[in-house]
């Protein structure tokens, strides 16, 4: 005998619907939205950032939709959502995937919940949970941003992206000569020599030490002290519940 149909879960009709109209509102109407959208954030893209009427955060948007109004026609709309916006597509569809499992499973969604949530928990535990979970974020972040930045023509790429969302573009033959490669702050003078032409590509990973070696430093210390201190209070909590 047949199950019952189970009516889809709000949420997942929701997710499903927004995610195929911004599909088809991009792909058939990309220019007019971006444009609207620039419109409404006074953003002027690919443009220095003191001259630029864009600021970050909004500057990382503008950069993914400004291709749209340089379209040659309408069939260029689709391969430019794909290009601008596919770590989002990836995203929404995974949670769309998460809701329409915990509909069809109600019980096992329910049971996982009852999991992740214990209704008696302890100090100890909790803060054991904490230093657990801060530990693997602060190591994955780590390993994440060693590679982003320490892998030969990805360490260019990305020091790229981000002078980029932070509104500024540096030369493609001579990245130095846009006037804000010259700026202060954290960020624009860390990321100058992975721009060198040939040298910023090729030793990348002798920047990132160079560059960011007390950030790197700080960050192992970090990681480290949140493995000791999770591990001491796994003995403690172990020693008293026993």
């Amino acid at each position: 005998m047949l199950e019952a149909a189970v009516q889809p879960p709000k949420i997942f009709r929701a997710l499903a619907w927004g995610l195929l109209v911004f599909c088809i509102g991009f792909a058939f109407f990309g220019g007019v939205i971006s444009e609207t959208i620039m419109a409404v954030l006074n953003c002027r893209p690919h443009t220095d950032a003191q001259v630029s009427g864009c600021r970050f955060p909004w500057n990382a948007l503008a950069l993914r939709i400004a291709p749209f109004l340089s379209a040659q026609s309408i069939t260029d709309y689709p391969f430019m959502l794909l290009d601008g916006f596919w770590g989002l597509i990836l995203a929404w569809a995974a949670a769309i995937g998460l809701a329409r499992w915990a509909g069809k499973h109600p019980g096992k969604a329910a049971a996982l919940r009852r999991a992740l949530t214990p209704a008696a928990i302890s100090r100890g535990q909790v803060f054991h949970l904490f230093l657990r979970g801060g530990f693997w974020a602060l190591l994955t972040g780590l390993i994440a941003f060693c590679i982003a930045f320490g892998t030969p023509f990805l360490g260019s790429h990305v020091a790229r992206e981000i002078l980029q969302t932070m509104g500024c573009v540096p030369g493609t033959f001579d990245p130095f000569t846009s006037p804000c490669m010259s700026s202060p702050g954290f960020w624009t003078p860390r990321l100058k020599p992975f721009l060198i032409p040939l040298m910023g590509q090729w030793l990348s990973p002798f920047w990132l030490v160079r560059q960011f070696g007390d950030v790197l430093i700080l960050w192992l210390v970090l990681t480290i002290g949140a493995y000791a201190l999770k591990r001491h209070i796994a003995r403690r909590t172990a020693a008293a519940s026993s």
